[in-house]
């Protein structure tokens, strides 16, 4: 009898880490001219080992 894996099981080699990398509320805000630009409001982030995280606006392709 086979069985399938139980997606709610996390095995050790895929258990959450505890973040390198923590943020809470970043906010960035560009002045073009007379004019504020709000790119960022608020944003959360929890990076683990080995994880990546890029931040890509129109203008930044």
């Amino acid at each position: 009898m086979t069985s399938l894996p139980d997606p709610h099981r996390i095995s050790a080699r895929h258990a959450p880490q505890a973040p390198i990398f923590r943020t809470r509320g970043l906010t960035r805000v560009y002045a073009i001219g007379e004019v504020s630009v709000q790119a960022l409001r608020g944003l959360d982030v929890d990076l683990s080992s080995g994880e990546l995280l890029v931040l890509l606006g129109p203008l930044g392709v």
